[in-house]
């Protein structure tokens, strides 16, 4: 089904409202247009923008044991929309709304989902699911025995990517672990050959691929790959990260900027080519629940939907904050840049953002 998108004025006459008041700065004057709207109970969980053109969303309905999915793509930079049912995952397939499973799009028809089937006593199977038809069908292509699970999935290009895998227990034949797997034909399969995985103990932290480069946070440090998992090397975090369980979301520009976020509340770790090391950053804004991150070039952003309701920006490489209202009823749950493109796009539960960005 194709619907055309619901059309609003962008909200820069609200920006420009609030940087007179002096609640934002001039450069985050940003032409964010909402491209999609939900009606009824039907809300936004992921995201994941492939192009300035090309964008898959993942929506729920309900809750609790066997909610309703749906995926929403656009191929005219939400000019219009497909709107289909995930079909064919098990009835108590369970998808949640933290970060504790992937939804990555490879191009405008292929797509990986992960989940946990839950037996109502904490164990259950894992399972990542693929589509190659833009939603309208999906099939298994990985499974694991599992109690709480995580995955991570970061892809290279459209063939090659990373599966970070955390999984609880379920009894004395399927302990806890972690397991770190390559793709090489798109996410049909997954191996553990061909690659090293460098952590030794506990879980992963934050996976993120950007082409062959690739970083894995686990045993309290940081490891990089050059060559997509098959050499890695070490460097240490900031103490305030290790001691709130290592980084839980992770963006990179290159080896030597970044920026990560660690635990549930605020708690964010810096690096910049000078001093060249990961150190605690401190923002000066009232602590509260992290809900997405980005990093674009000198320009950072991240959220906070579940306390301030606010998002916050800096456009000085992350020496600074300020905060920045796209939305007066709610920060942005989901945000992201376009995989192969410039555009920034993000979600309310209920809207979905594009800020289409300049070359």
């Amino acid at each position: 089904m194709v619907v055309a998108a619901i059309k609003k004025k962008p909200v820069r006459v609200l920006m420009a409202a609030l940087i007179a008041s002096g609640l934002c700065g001039p450069d985050a004057l940003a032409e964010w247009t909402p491209r999609r709207t939900l009606a009824g109970k039907e809300q936004f969980l992921q995201l994941f923008p492939v192009s300035d053109q090309t964008v898959w969303a993942l929506t729920w309905q309900g809750g609790g044991i066997s909610p309703s999915y749906r995926v929403h793509v656009s191929l005219d930079a939400g000019s219009t929309w497909t709107r289909r049912q995930v079909r064919g995952l098990p009835p108590d397939f369970m998808a949640y709304d933290d970060r504790i499973d992937a939804f990555v799009a490879l191009d405008g028809a292929t797509a990986l989902l992960s989940g946990t089937v839950v037996d109502g006593v904490g164990a259950g199977v894992a399972h990542v699911y693929r589509t190659g038809d833009a939603g309208r069908t999906w099939r298994e292509v990985f499974a694991h025995p599992c109690g709480v699970c995580r995955f991570q999935i970061g892809m290279a290009d459209g063939r090659r990517g990373l599966m970070a895998f955390n999984f609880g227990g379920t009894d004395a034949k399927h302990p806890a672990g972690q397991r770190l797997y390559a793709t090489h034909d798109g996410g049909l399969t997954w191996t553990q050959a061909g690659i090293a995985d460098p952590v030794r103990q506990g879980s992963v932290g934050a996976l993120f691929v950007k082409g062959r480069q690739a970083w894995l946070q686990g045993d309290g440090q940081l490891y990089y790959s050059a060559d997509l998992g098959v050499h890695w090397s070490a460097e240490p975090i900031p103490a305030e990260a290790v001691e709130d369980n290592g980084f839980g979301r992770l963006r990179m520009a290159n080896r030597d900027y970044g920026i990560a976020s660690s635990g549930n509340l605020l708690d964010l770790s810096l690096k910049r080519p000078d001093p060249g090391a990961w150190r605690h950053l401190d923002t000066g804004v009232p602590n509260g629940a992290v809900g997405t991150l980005a990093l674009d070039g000198k320009e950072c952003w991240f959220s906070m939907p579940l306390d301030s309701v606010r998002n916050f920006y800096s456009d000085d490489h992350c020496a600074s904050f300020q905060p920045l209202v796209v939305d007066p009823q709610s920060a942005f749950f989901t945000l992201g840049k376009a995989w192969r493109g410039r555009s920034l796009w993000g979600t309310t539960r209920r809207v979905l953002y594009m800020d289409r960005r300049s070359p």
